[in-house]
């Protein structure tokens, strides 16, 4: 399990926290103020542009009188699945006025010294933003009151991967990195103070997939490719041979003979080229050393012998 940290200036903490109030607020109200979170677990996963997201809250009623309902504010275009108790499915309402404002209706209420947990599920696309070739998520919390423990999992789509653009973070505040089902999974545990907001920002992009349609383009243009190049291969080839044989025609006897075996035959040594030709020691030194001037031929030593290939000029 990977540790990924980044500070963030305050300069640009506080620019977000302005633009961030309109996206979430979890505030316990003042007609639930009896009310103690005693643990808050989010588990938030990113999807097609929209996040689904879970909460499990531990309300204790440390009043003198039984707790029926509660309230908090959700993001403005929330869409809730679900809403309950240990005991049952719970009746709510949503109020829509700037942010949407849950209030849940409890069957049973909580009693004085009581401690349950309470879940609720909804979808909502204010926590994901497009920002050109990357997303970013953004969740800021402000609760009402202390929350000593407070756990936030945020998996992100699959196949994505953290992106950090030229100079902004990855992830604010640091969290623990894994890899679940192919999904970056970010968990944040933290305290929350009263009146304080906290801001959880992530930026991720989509990892670059491979492409079947580009791949085949390319395999058929190598298939076209490779004919054609063994063609102008041999036409370079047929061109190599022709200007070498007109070359010849302006070499003596005993030069065209010798160039025509170090052609036939590269890397051909002196002694083999001396047997092979019938000349002498001295009269193939004699040629051998002309072809050189001239640019016709090359040696290259190999131990105690020369090895003779075609010079540059062919």
């Amino acid at each position: 399990m990977d540790n990924t940290n980044a500070d963030f200036p305050g300069f640009r903490q506080a620019f977000v926290v302005i633009l961030a109030m309109s996206f979430f607020f979890f505030t316990l109200l003042p007609n639930t103020c009896s009310a103690q979170v005693l643990t808050y677990k989010l588990i938030s996963s990113i999807e097609e542009g929209f996040a689904e997201e879970e909460h499990y809250l531990i309300l204790f009623n440390n009043a003198s009188y039984p707790l029926n309902q509660f309230s908090v504010f959700l993001p403005r275009d929330v869409e809730m699945i679900y809403v309950k108790d240990v005991y049952s499915n719970l009746n709510f309402e949503i109020e829509r006025n700037g942010k949407a404002k849950l209030t849940i209706n409890l069957s049973i209420p909580i009693e004085p010294k009581e401690a349950r947990l309470l879940m609720c599920k909804y979808r909502t696309r204010e926590r994901v933003e497009a920002r050109g070739n990357f997303n970013e998520y953004l969740l800021v919390f402000m609760p009402k009151q202390d929350i000593e423990n407070f756990e936030l999992i945020l998996k992100l789509p699959r196949n994505s991967e953290l992106y950090s653009p030229k100079g902004f973070e990855v992830v604010v505040p640091k969290a623990n990195l894994s890899v679940l089902e192919e999904r970056p999974v970010l968990k944040w545990k933290t305290n929350l103070q009263a009146n304080h907001p906290q801001i959880f920002l992530v930026r991720f992009r989509s990892k670059p997939e491979f492409n079947f349609l580009v791949f085949f383009s390319l395999l058929i243009l190598a298939a076209a490719f490779i004919p054609t190049y063994k063609f102008v291969y041999k036409v370079w080839k047929t061109y190599q041979k022709i200007r070498r044989l007109s070359m010849l025609k302006i070499l003596n006897e005993r030069e065209r003979r010798v160039l025509e075996e170090i052609i036939k035959k590269e890397g051909i040594t002196q002694l083999e080229l001396m047997h092979k030709l019938g000349f002498s020691k001295a009269s193939l030194s004699k040629v051998l050393s002309k072809l050189e001037v001239r640019g016709l031929i090359k040696k290259k030593k190999w131990g105690k012998v020369n090895k003779l290939y075609p010079g540059e000029k062919l």
